[in-house]
């Protein structure tokens, strides 16, 4: 079943990621990027006045590509969105707004950009906009943030800290200070290649999983000395993992997506052993989201980069492993089906999220979606 769209904004710059607040469900943020190729420039400089050539006569050199971005915030009413704000700044790799269960905090945006830096910002329900809260210099301003992700996503009620892959092949673990802001605890070499995800487990904030260009899946655990040694590392990804996300609904059930058009599932306990053969989505991985209702725990919304938005349902049922005399169970497959797909766009698929309002309201379809798009 084809959906249908509610409404179409253009968002000039190619849109990469997009955010339901949890607190308003009405309120979403879009994350963009555009690559600002410079002018290039091959004449010599020009004579100083004195007869000689400036700078010995050297040619001049063309500046770096200038990767800039903008934070879109929209409000929608299930029939049309409306533009609330604009924040100019550098390329947004990813955003995630924190989670919470206290009605007293307010509500935090968490964007990662492509100058190294982790911004935060609060929702103002007075001024009906986004306030910056604090700009994080995570890494060196060449380096992008590649993504990033709250500890507290299962649980809400618990203290959250971040974790955020880099480009430098690195993650970077931040707490808050008792002053309430965040800081680095720790950086680490975690891969051979870019690492384009970093995901906590959620059911323990002291677990979390990594993958990157260099075809591999990794744990770790923050309270490790070894900051370099993961628990385990899977190696049988034949190509780049892209994206992982741990069902809120079933502790040790973990998808994994990939280049190579597939998403696996993972019992973490098991690692090296997917639960059913790698499920072909046709296209890229680059964001899944398990759907937040527990009546629809086993809905899986996926970003296919070439092959539009995907809604996919994977029925199963918790067994007890035949392998193992300890009473251990694990969650099986029984049946795979696609319930919808979106391909109103004209490039790439790469930014999805799910409304909480489709929980709070019953209404089992909605979901948004944006995408990559050039214009």
């Amino acid at each position: 079943m084809e959906a249908s769209s509610l409404a179409y904004i253009d968002t000039v710059y190619s849109a990469d990621s997009v955010e339901f607040s949890h607190r308003h469900p009405d309120i979403f943020a879009v994350g963009t990027y555009q690559l600002e190729k410079p002018v290039e420039q091959t004449a010599v400089k020009e004579s100083n006045g004195s007869g000689d050539e400036s700078d010995d006569g050297e040619p001049t050199r063309t500046p770096a590509a200038k990767r800039k971005g903008r934070c879109l915030v929209y409000r929608t009413d299930g029939q049309g969105m409306e533009e609330l704000q604009r924040i100019e700044g550098p390329a947004i790799l990813d955003m995630k707004w924190k989670p919470t269960s206290d009605p007293s905090e307010p509500s935090i945006l968490g964007i990662a950009d492509a100058e190294g830096r982790l911004v935060t910002h609060r929702w103002d329900d007075t001024l009906n906009k986004l306030v910056e809260v604090q700009t994080l210099q995570v890494t060196d301003p060449k380096t992008l943030v590649l993504s990033l992700d709250w500890s507290n996503r299962v649980n809400p009620a618990s203290s959250a800290s971040l974790i955020t892959s880099l480009s430098s092949m690195e993650l970077s673990h931040l707490k808050y200070t008792s002053t309430g802001e965040l800081e680095v605890e720790r950086t680490w070499k975690a891969h051979d290649f870019e690492p384009w995800v970093a995901s906590w487990d959620g059911w323990n904030q002291n677990i979390l999983y990594s993958g990157g260009d260099d075809c591999k899946l990794k744990a770790w655990d923050v309270r490790s000395a070894e900051d370099d040694q993961p628990i385990w590392t899977n190696k049988r990804f034949d190509a780049g993992v892209t994206c992982i996300q741990t069902s809120p609904h079933k502790p040790n059930l973990i998808a994994v997506g990939s280049y190579n058009e597939t998403v696996t599932l993972l019992d973490p306990r098991y690692p090296l052993r997917p639960l059913v053969d790698p499920i072909p989505i046709g296209g890229g991985a680059w964001r899944i989201k398990w759907h937040p209702s527990q009546s629809r725990q086993n809905d899986l919304l996926v970003a296919c980069m070439h092959d539009g938005f995907k809604v996919i349902r994977l029925d199963g049922s918790t067994v007890e492993r035949t392998d193992q005399n300890d009473g251990e169970a694990e969650w099986k497959l029984q049946s795979l089906e696609l319930l919808t797909r979106f391909d109103g766009h004209e490039s790439l698929a790469y930014g999805v999220d799910w409304s909480s309002a489709a929980v709070e309201e019953g209404k089992e379809g909605s979901y948004a979606s944006e995408v990559a798009t050039s214009n």
